[in-house]
């Protein structure tokens, strides 16, 4: 059965999405939002494309990072072409760029811009009412805001910069995808605990590295360069990747690594929001990393910090992302390791993934640990 709506919004902006879905399902609308709803092993692309085509309206959550990004794009051109209603959820005061004012020229408008953000989802959830109840030439105007002239020209921006693709580019270049070298086989693919990957897999992982006290740490990029794989955009600038023994974190009492007892992770960040980017020398058509098993050894129990993942595409566009929020363990109860893939969508690969982490909790440091760890990377090559 098909959904009545469609979620736009960029990975960072996740709480405010998870917020509005969770608002409009509860008023019995059906919503679809990436990557909650696409199936594992399905094309991200072609999820996204089909979920747009099957649904009524469109609520696109507004903000900084929407506006900057290429795969919001791409969706609200999308919306367009199959003629949906496009409500903009305004929750940052930010003037459109160009090529969405271009998309967008009689856009709902929707302004959540002072909180709390439960006082304008009432609001939100009546105007999709509204618009699922009535065809479109029938849509009562009064129940929905227009934005002044100068917000009116930045929203077509969004929906300029989608069409641009083309609903015919990414369908041409699902067949015809960028033809790349072969990666080189990692030295010792045998050490993973899944099934033996795939002869064009490569397995990052570090089981091998000498880390010894007293740091137990070593600078992880040496090791990366090995793989083909750079590291860059630190934040803070000062801080380092490395890779870190397990006894080296809590004595070993916090982390419980199935394939290798060295983790990669950033550290020296000053328990703030932090984030760095591995650049990959070879195009991927997906990307997986393990986050190891959690547990703790303290009746006191430890918080593991949130954290983003996010694949990029060669001009730093996001493709695809993967989160979680704070993690909390006690004694009672650990959390199990979980392997996270990012794909491609059909019309470019991945170049780079950023990881960005926060220890924080309501602007105070919380989490026991300052960034993301990370057991094992897998990069799947772009097909010949």
């Amino acid at each position: 059965m098909a959904q009545d709506l469609f979620i736009s919004h960029s990975a960072r902006d996740k709480v405010v999405a998870d917020a509005v879905c969770a608002a409009l399902e509860s008023a019995a609308v059906r919503c679809w939002m990436a990557p909650r709803d696409v199936p594992p092993g399905r094309s991200f692309a072609g999820e996204i494309t089909r979920a747009i085509q099957q649904s009524r309206v469109m609520v696109l959550i507004f903000s900084a990072h929407s506006n900057n990004s290429e795969q919001v794009l791409r969706e609200v051109q999308l919306a367009v072409s199959s003629h949906l209603h496009i409500i903009q959820f305004r929750i940052e005061d930010v003037r459109p760029n160009d090529d969405l004012t271009y998309f967008l020229s009689t856009p709902h408008w929707l302004d959540a811009l002072t909180p709390p953000l439960e006082n304008h989802l009432q609001r939100l959830v009546a105007a999709v009412q509204a618009l699922l109840g009535k065809d479109e030439a029938a849509v009562e105007p009064e129940r929905l805001q227009t934005p002044p002239p100068a917000q009116r020209g930045s929203v077509w921006i969004w929906v300029g910069v989608a069409l641009l693709f083309g609903l015919g580019l990414p369908i041409w270049r699902y067949y015809n995808p960028p033809k790349v070298r072969t990666a080189a086989t990692p030295t010792n693919p045998s050490a993973s605990t899944p099934a033996t990957p795939a002869a064009r897999e490569v397995v990052i992982e570090f089981p091998d590295v000498p880390t010894k006290p007293p740091s137990y740490q070593v600078a992880a990029s040496p090791y990366l360069h090995e793989f083909g794989v750079g590291i860059r955009d630190l934040r803070p600038a000062d801080s380092k990747i490395v890779l870190v023994n397990n006894l080296g974190l809590y004595s070993g009492q916090g982390v419980h690594p199935t394939t290798s007892q060295n983790l990669l992770t950033q550290v020296e960040t000053g328990n703030v929001p932090a984030s760095f980017t591995l650049q990959f020398k070879q195009p991927a058509a997906s990307v997986s990393f393990v986050r190891p098993r959690l547990y703790p050894e303290t009746e006191s129990g430890i918080t593991h910090p949130a954290w983003s993942a996010h694949a990029l595409d060669a001009e730093g566009n996001e493709l695809s992302a993967q989160s979680e929020g704070l993690l909390r363990c006690d004694y009672k109860h650990e959390v199990p390791a979980r392997t996270y893939t990012l794909h491609a969508p059909a019309f470019a690969p991945i170049m780079a993934l950023r990881f960005d982490s926060d220890p924080n909790l309501n602007g105070r440091p919380f989490a026991a640990f300052s960034a993301l760890l990370i057991e094992r990377v897998t990069l799947t090559p772009v097909s010949n």
